[in-house]
């Protein structure tokens, strides 16, 4: 197959190694186009419809190189009157064996386009793909792509023939054809349901440390003692499901099975408190912590409420852009430094551990599948806890993560803030600062 230079460079500004692989850049949209009698016309609607050219292309020029072309098209024994922007360059001699235009109702016989063409009509029609798109890169030269890719290469099957057979899958090759261009929405949801079966079966695959659903992992020495302790200097008492917790989890970290647990609960409910202690008593044992969390900010919300809470227990933020990172790193690498509160930067190469025995990941949905992978494989069969304020059914979580332990965090703590939500004018936002 024989690509230009611009369609390698559109493969190459998405981010994909190879044409085949550029067949996963699927539309984020379809509009549906099918043709009405003029009489049956609604003012807001989409339409398309094919007639006559009747005038010429006139051209008005704004400034900032801006333009709007009117013209006339005889269609159905009316004169329609269409307007399209930034289309300077129409032609009349293109449009003598007819036209084509797809455009928003306006008025009575007046239609702002969006697309015109000299193409049958035919094939205009239908559901029509819209991609992701970035600076510098027009739909059609998607579309042209990812079609021309299609015509020239045979995709593998990747679903075993018999989960095919039994779950009504088409084929890959079909199912790629259809998702990018369905002639019907049926051809559209058979294409979803085929690429999606393939998604969740590749999904589970990755995820699962094995078919049994066992993983050895390391027992640790948690002592109960430990807990009680650091409880007791909390300014404030847990909640029950707070209270629960942190046992839950602690079992499963002196068990000599990896945990894979879900702490989840809705926001201010009291999850990193939970968290932190579990963090602490793995800590004790002997074992480096690293908490991942989003964003910087959320990393320092974090440290500040760790330190208050936890003043003699040394913990290091690591983001990737601060004069101590290197500091830090020797600290991690060495072990002088058991816990670590990081952004993404806590997945790159240079962070190395020197006893990782515990993953905290806050917002866990935020985090790919590999960035996951990539944080406990700095560790020796780590315990990894995930945290999320998204409710997951415990059916759905088994479902999902196969051996998956889940904490719910119901109610919220009593010394919890209440968040109040305001609409302030623009206007008088100096005030409210």
């Amino acid at each position: 197959m024989k690509l230009t230079d611009k369609q390698n460079r559109i493969i190459e500004t998405f981010d994909y190694s190879s044409p085949e692989q550029f067949l996963n850049h699927y539309p984020y949209r379809y509009d549906s186009y099918e043709a009405k009698s003029i009489d049956e016309w609604v003012e807001g609607e989409t339409v398309v419809f094919e007639g006559k050219l009747a005038s010429g292309f006139r051209t008005v020029r704004f400034k900032g190189n801006q333009s709007v072309t009117n013209f006339r098209v005889f269609s159905d024994d009316t004169l329609i009157k269409v307007s399209i922007f930034n289309r300077p360059f129409l032609r009349d001699y293109h449009y003598k064996e007819g036209i084509v235009v797809i455009g928003t109702v306006q008025s009575d016989h007046k239609v702002m386009a969006k697309t015109v063409t000299n193409k049958p009509l035919e094939e205009t029609l239908g559901l029509k793909p819209s991609y992701p798109l970035k600076v510098g890169i027009k739909n059609y030269e998607v579309e042209r792509l990812i079609k021309k890719i299609l015509e020239s290469i045979r995709i593998e099957e990747t679903v075993p023939a018999v989960y095919k057979d039994a779950y009504r899958l088409q084929s890959k090759q079909q199912a790629l054809q259809w998702i990018h261009r369905p002639q019907t929405k049926e051809q559209l949801m058979a294409a979803l349901r085929t690429l999606k079966y393939e998604e969740f079966l590749r999904y589970h695959l990755s995820v699962a440390p094995n078919q049994s659903g066992f993983s050895f992992g390391i027992a640790k020495p948690i002592s109960n003692d430990v807990l009680k302790s650091y409880l007791n200097q909390l300014p404030y008492d847990l909640t029950k499901s707070q209270n629960d917790a942190p046992p839950e989890i602690l079992n499963d970290i002196r068990s000599d099975q990896q945990m894979h647990r879900l702490l989840q609960g809705d926001v201010g409910s009291g999850k990193t408190v939970v968290a932190f202690l579990s963090a602490i008593s793995t800590i004790k044992a002997g074992y480096q912590v690293v908490f991942m969390v989003p964003t910087e900010i959320l990393m320092n919300q974090h440290l500040a409420a760790f330190k208050s809470l936890f003043p003699d227990i040394t913990v290091v933020g690591l983001s990737q852009n601060t004069e101590e990172r290197k500091i830090c790193l020797e600290g991690i690498r060495t072990g002088s430094v058991s816990f670590v509160i990081g952004t993404h930067a806590v997945l790159t190469e240079d962070v190395i551990f020197n006893n990782l025995g515990y993953v905290i990941i806050d917002e866990q949905h935020r985090f790919g599948v590999r960035q996951r992978q990539t944080l406990i494989d700095k560790g020796k069969m780590v315990d990894v806890l995930m945290m999320s304020a998204t409710p997951i059914p415990r059916t759905l979580a088994n479902s999902l993560y196969f051996d998956l332990s889940v904490s719910t965090i119901s109610g919220y703590p009593s010394h919890r803030k209440l968040t109040e939500t305001f609409v302030i004018k623009e206007n008088s936002l100096e005030k409210h600062h």
